[in-house]
């Protein structure tokens, strides 16, 4: 009976190195307590919302599957900012989405999400279909680009926070 190689246990440990690089440790809060009601509406309406997306392009729009998990969706996240209003330690404090300033940063943000996606998305496309890589080739071809924006937040962040102040970090100038 042979043995499997030394190194197949200690394969996970250069995954775990960008996430012990980006994420630093929080000391925990004595008798802070998780929003367990507002994790699960929330993640049940965004899944929700996501299958009927989902399902709109095979079975169309007018299809029940689409409509209810749409419907469902909608009244999970409804059920969810109900939630956030009453309990004592909200998930995410309404407070937070309705400072006008912060609401802005956070739809920059999210702006800036949705474009990156779109353009690894048609990126990857294009390596593949036009170019011929192969789907690992593609993902190594993204890696200088993922390792650029994890220096790029590491260098700009601490300048940014220093020339401008931390309110002008977090926050985008009102409409």
């Amino acid at each position: 009976m042979t043995m499997a190689p030394a190194t197949a246990v200690s394969a996970p440990a250069p995954r775990g190195a960008g996430t012990l690089y980006a994420i630093r440790p929080v000391p925990r809060v004595a008798g802070v307590r998780v929003d367990v009601a507002g994790a699960l509406l929330a993640t049940t309406g965004l899944m929700a919302l996501v299958l009927g997306f989902a399902r709109a392009e095979t079975d169309g729009w007018s299809a029940a599957i689409t409509i209810g998990s749409l419907a469902a969706g909608v009244l999970a996240l409804a059920a969810f900012i109900v939630v956030q209003k009453r309990v004592a330690g909200p998930l995410l404090p309404l407070r937070v989405v309705l400072d006008r300033r912060r609401s802005g940063s956070y739809l920059a943000v999210l702006s800036l999400a949705v474009g990156m996606f779109a353009a690894l998305f048609f990126l990857t496309f294009y390596l593949q279909n036009v170019l011929g890589y192969s789907p690992v080739r593609a993902g190594i071809a993204f890696l200088p680009l993922t390792l650029g924006l994890m220096a790029g937040v590491r260098i700009v962040s601490p300048l940014l926070m220093r020339a401008t102040g931390a309110m002008a970090a977090l926050s985008v100038p009102a409409c």
